[in-house]
């Protein structure tokens, strides 16, 4: 099942103010006659899971549990959220603040996740979830429709956009400063793997991104200053040719007589299609033109570069002819709502090293203590950074891309060899200027943290020109709705990760 927050006509309340039948909010569970816990509440006796001079302490009955600083709620917490209007956000659930239920305030949740679940954050709040994805089996349903919403220390989340299906989840605290195992940091409640340092690698590796990775190699010399006979960048049409969905074209067959490697590309068949019916591979014809041009001039480029394999890039998921998502046709769309639909949106796999050629595979390990992630868990080890750094830079300089997403832990890397690459003039002064690459460290709901691990996704907006906006990532669907962020896994499909595509 897919998690998504419970909301409610006063706003994102979550379902411990809990909901009436008519989606209008009722009186919240009661904290105790002093509405602090003082008299049902028993602390946790680490206090590592609340932040610095607070303590985890159970706040009812029903075993909700909640911060407190020596018994009280701390006082910069949000309080009135039982009035219309007033939002609990991030890991914070509103209960009453005192015995005649006239103060509300929004409690900070903590607890800790049982034996094979982990503490993952979705949109903020922080609940216990099977490989961060999959809520729990046995996890009680239906708690919308039920007016004391769920009992324990667990809060009620919509499983569908539709807001007709729900779940109990268990709360759990995130990490706080200095309660991160030896190694590693606190980083927007997660415990991440502290940046590297120049001298920190293992011998064969290097620290890119704070990230340590097998060493690409030296990289190229300054840009000599070459020329290459490149085609077209822009479109120049009006919209009712230059937005006319068509097919990618040639899909450049390696074993066609016609094959060109100086293409840059080519369009294998995923997902279901064959050579000879790409019905996933639509798009706009300015979208076409953008990326044909990214994928020639990478191959100018490096021709001649001796890391990484060598091959053109991969093309994978685009839109069906009609503009639907890919896999409508046959009952199986294969992306979330409001992605690839129009021509506007493209997967492309990675440039790799140690691998025979740069179709769709994960680049990384996916995988922790035998559970599948669905994102890299560890470096992208097998990641060709340098040609990889060169096409992004090339698709930066068109002034209609909206956004390119990555992995979170491939982007860091990602914007480390686009800045060495901008230094030696092989990325265009204007698009050093103007990049767009999104990713997520840690998951924050805007739909790049899970399922990136195999390509990146590139997103084309035909009505707006200019640089990204500089204040934080895109999202991966532009009216951020991020109910629509987060698929649910294709059980058919998970054997085959590297067909896995989002």
């Amino acid at each position: 099942m897919r998690v998504f927050p419970m909301t409610t006509v006063a706003g994102s309340l979550l379902l411990a103010l809990a909901c009436s039948e008519e989606g209008g909010s009722s009186p919240a569970p009661d904290a105790g006659d002093t509405g602090t816990g003082e008299d049902t509440g028993e602390p946790y006796t680490d206090e590592s899971l609340c932040p610095p001079d607070q303590v985890c302490t159970q706040l009812n009955e029903n075993g909700l549990m909640g911060c407190l600083d020596d018994g009280e709620f701390p006082d910069s917490l949000t309080t009135g959220c039982h009035e219309d209007g007033v939002d609990c956000t991030g890991n914070t659930t509103c209960v009453w603040a005192d015995e005649t239920e006239t103060e509300s305030v929004c409690s900070t949740n903590c607890g800790t996740c049982p034996e094979g679940q982990v503490c993952s954050s979705v949109s903020g709040f922080f609940v216990c979830l099977v490989a961060e994805i999959s809520i729990p089996a046995g996890a009680p349903t239906a708690c919308h429709l039920d007016d004391n919403g769920c009992e324990g220390n667990a809060t009620c989340f919509f499983t569908n956009s539709a807001h007709s299906t729900s779940a109990c989840i268990d709360n759990c605290s995130p990490c706080y400063p200095d309660t991160c195992p030896e190694g590693q940091m606190c980083l927007a409640g997660n415990c991440v793997l502290e940046p590297c340092t120049e001298d920190s690698c293992p011998e064969g590796e290097v620290c890119a991104g704070g990230l340590c990775i097998p060493d690409p190699g030296p990289g190229p010399e300054e840009n000599p200053g070459v020329v290459c006979d490149l085609p077209p960048m822009l479109c120049d049409g009006d919209e009712s040719y230059c937005g006319e969905l068509i097919q990618f074209d040639p899909p450049n067959d390696p074993d066609d007589a016609g094959y060109d490697p100086m293409l840059g590309y080519i369009d294998y068949p995923e997902n279901g299609e064959t050579w000879d019916d790409q019905y996933r591979s639509w798009l706009r014809r300015d979208v076409v033109m953008m990326v044909q041009y990214a994928a020639a001039k990478t191959a100018c480029y490096t021709d001649g570069w001796e890391f990484g394999n060598g091959d053109p890039i991969g093309l994978i998921d685009m839109s069906e002819e009609d503009g639907s998502i890919p896999g409508t046709s046959v009952g199986n769309p294969g992306h979330p709502a409001g992605t690839h639909t129009n021509g506007r949106d493209i997967d492309i796999a990675y440039y790799q090293a140690s691998t025979p050629n740069n179709a769709a595979r994960p680049i990384c390990d996916y995988f922790h203590e035998g559970v599948m992630f669905y994102h890299c868990t560890a470096p992208p080890h097998l990641l060709d950074p340098w040609r990889q750094a060169v096409f992004l830079g090339a698709l930066y300089e068109h002034p209609n891309l909206r956004v390119i997403g990555a992995d979170g832990k491939v982007g860091p890397v990602l914007d480390y060899y686009v800045d060495i690459l901008c230094d030696l003039d092989w990325i265009e002064p204007d698009a050093c200027s103007n990049q767009h690459l999104s990713y997520e460290t840690t998951n924050i709901g805007y739909g790049w943290y899970f399922h990136h691990h195999h390509h990146i996704h590139v997103s084309y907006d035909p009505t707006t020109k200019g640089p990204a906006p500089a204040s934080g990532p895109l999202c991966i669907t532009p009216d951020c709705r991020v109910e629509l962020l987060w698929p649910e896994p294709d059980a058919e499909r998970v054997d085959d990760i590297s067909k896995f595509i989002y």
